[in-house]
């Protein structure tokens, strides 16, 4: 009896070790993606960090011993890193944050948008260091735009704007601030990709463009093709493959359809077909393969014919949910063929679109 007593508490005893050590990895991950700034010898949290938290209790099951334990161990942040419309009294955020961010180049001219400020304004920051596939990228003064970028929807966001030609592709997850007293600081960026403007040889325009974060959409893009040809729309660039799910709504037709697409993405029941024209409504069957729908951002297959119209739309669902929740800022770019074989982009190239990695 003895002996089975010993034994029920050697193993109670080591499932007790087992699940504190399980607890110190959790909250040990949860410091580590939440600090703002990490010392030289660290690494920055990889992206994946952030889903995976998303995924464990403390979100949808928010108890208070856990919630104050997670909180506990982050280090201290002049600011929290939140969406400015859950507080719009509050700065959104003083240092450099990690998120996701999708700029652009083209040899000569590129942006690259980052949220946060880095270094202080009696210590103001000197140059960035990126690090691209092929080696760092030291970003001087002149390139760094440090501004608080309105977006349209009624509040400001504190953005460090590059806007220098980098060389195309993934970048790693830190970025080295520099400034004016020469003290040096790694920030993690989270995930961020520069893609390659392509040129736009059918000439497609952007007939408007919203950013509409507080309501799940940060971005919905109308496109218009001014013809003489039909292009096929190919993907949608909004995201690092790490922070997006790969899917937006999309659809292409007559101005009308695409406007009430739009009505119907604001209203919960939906837009009422009965709101098309006779002449609209009689080419637009409900399972026609041109109609606003769910598809893959790499493989729109959405055929646009001369003076039509074209609804891209990226919701929250567009990006993969993290804790704490990531800034996403980037600048669209849709691909597209002619019909002649011909690869072109319509990209916005000054317009910033921005959203959150929340519900």
């Amino acid at each position: 009896m003895k002996r089975w007593v010993k034994r029920a508490a050697t193993g109670l005893l080591g499932l007790g070790l087992l699940a504190l050590a399980g607890l110190g990895a959790v909250l040990g991950a949860e410091a580590w993606n939440a600090a703002p700034t990490l010392p030289p010898w660290a690494p920055s949290p990889p992206y994946w960090l952030g889903r995976t938290l998303n995924a464990l209790p403390g979100n949808s099951v928010e108890t208070v011993p856990w919630s104050w334990l997670r909180h506990a161990v982050r280090s201290p942040q002049r600011a929290a890193a939140v969406p400015p419309w859950t507080a719009m009294q509050v700065r959104a955020l003083t240092d450099l944050s990690a998120g996701g961010y999708q700029g652009w180049t083209d040899g000569r001219d590129g942006r690259l948008a980052l949220h946060g400020h880095a270094c202080t304004a009696a210590d103001p920051l000197v140059s960035l260091t990126l690090n691209s596939g092929t080696g760092p990228v030291v970003v001087e003064l002149r390139y760094l735009n440090l501004t608080e970028v309105a977006n349209g929807v009624g509040y400001t966001l504190p953005v460090t704007l590059i806007e220098a030609p980098l060389p195309p592709g993934e970048y790693a997850s830190t970025a080295t601030s520099r400034c004016r007293s020469g003290s040096e600081a790694n920030h993690p960026l989270g995930a961020v990709h520069v893609l390659a403007a392509p040129g736009n040889s059918a000439g497609l325009e952007v007939w408007s463009a919203t950013s509409l974060g507080h309501v799940g959409r940060p971005s919905e893009l109308v496109l218009f093709n001014p013809g003489p040809s039909t292009v096929r729309l190919e993907k949608a660039w909004f995201a690092p493959a790490a922070a997006s799910t790969g899917m937006v709504y999309a659809g292409a037709g007559s101005l009308q359809a695409v406007l009430l697409w739009r009505v119907g993405l604001s209203e919960p029941a939906g837009a009422d077909p009965s709101r098309l024209s006779p002449w609209d409504a009689a080419y637009r069957a409900p399972d026609d393969a041109r109609n606003l729908r769910l598809r893959p951002a790499n493989d729109l297959a959405l055929e646009v014919g001369p003076n039509e119209y074209a609804l891209i739309v990226v919701t929250n669902a567009s990006f993969h949910q993290t804790r704490p929740a990531r800034p996403l800022l980037f600048f669209p770019l849709i691909e597209y063929v002619t019909d002649a074989g011909e690869q072109g982009g319509l990209l916005l190239r000054d317009q910033l679109m921005a959203g959150w990695s929340d519900p």
